[in-house]
């Protein structure tokens, strides 16, 4: 990969790729730029934990006194929050910021949260954790169920019900929290991934009509993409995708077997130019990452929605 890198871009891309896409986002000496703040993270950090936010923020906050403090040297594990936050500091400081950066501190702020379940679950602690856990399962479970119902989402979300249930209110002691809290947030995640993404999926017109270019064995020299795609696309079809910018640079070279993807827009202007499909298939579209009230209301979903266009000439 090096050879490769110095061979195309000489010693500049041995430093790009080591230093100015990862580090030269703190010293500005990469162009990658967005609107967020210094403190992106600090909002981002708690629901990332859920639900073992409060013995996230209680360990770190006891780890704070404590590494001040001359009793340090009785735990050896006290270097922990200084890799956390030294971390942190460091993306903070980026220019450009995005949720997942944050990944590579969680497992010290699980550390952190793990201390404070074990030596400090007092009462309060544990009543905190069971009330976020429940909250967060029936909040969850209940959404997923309304939005997207079926045996499927009723069953899991009454499984996670009873597991949260067993794991409070059976077992020893020590292991409630453990029980009450790890073992449904598994089961939900299982539902959110084998039923609720599933369902919202089917709405990502690009994964969608990927899916029908290979069931349709559509050859990648008959097919164009115009002013939509994206990487779901080229993925589920199983192939790169050409991409023109608008009609215009393409309308010309569309002759008999010709395959397009378009938006609404586009297709107008096809039609406009007086190309006439012979096929023409309909996909419902939503940019399902940015995930709405309106979008998940079966009742409001439709007004959401936009269309794309396969579009065989």
């Amino acid at each position: 990969m090096c050879i490769g890198l110095y061979r195309q871009f000489g010693a500049h891309g041995l430093r790009f790729f080591f230093w100015e896409q990862s580090f030269g986002r703190i010293t500005g000496e990469n162009v990658w730029r967005d609107d967020t703040t210094p403190l992106f993270f600090l909002h981002e950090l708690p629901w990332q934990v859920l639900p073992w936010t409060i013995p996230v923020l209680v360990g770190t906050w006891h780890d704070l006194r404590q590494l001040f403090s001359a009793s340090r040297a009785r735990h050896p594990e006290w270097i922990v929050l200084p890799g956390a936050l030294l971390v942190l500091i460091a993306i903070s400081a980026s220019q450009f910021k995005l949720p997942h950066y944050l990944y590579v501190v969680h497992p010290l702020f699980c550390i952190l949260g793990a201390k404070a379940l074990v030596n400090d679950a007092g009462r309060g602690l544990r009543c905190a954790q069971a009330i976020v856990t429940g909250v967060l399962v029936i909040a969850g479970g209940g959404v997923m169920a309304w939005s997207f119902p079926g045996a499927l989402a009723y069953a899991g979300i009454l499984l996670v019900l009873l597991v949260w249930l067993c794991g409070l209110l059976t077992g020893p002691s020590e292991t409630r929290l453990m029980r009450s809290s790890f073992t449904p947030m598994v089961v939900l995640a299982l539902v959110l991934n084998l039923h609720f993404y599933p369902q919202v999926l089917r709405y990502q017109a690009n994964a969608q009509v990927g899916r029908w270019l290979r069931a349709n064995q559509v050859p990648p020299d008959r097919f164009h993409a115009i002013g939509v795609g994206g990487t779901a696309l080229d993925h589920y079809y199983g192939r790169p995708v050409r991409y023109a910018q608008d009609a215009g640079y393409i309308w010309s070279g569309l002759g008999p077997g010709s395959v397009v993807y378009v938006n609404e827009q586009v297709r107008a202007d096809l039609l406009a130019l007086g190309l006439k499909p012979k096929v023409s298939v309909a996909f419902p579209d939503h940019r399902v990452q940015f995930l709405s009230p309106a979008f998940l209301d079966p009742a409001r979903r439709e007004g959401t929605l936009d269309r794309r266009y396969v579009l065989v000439f």
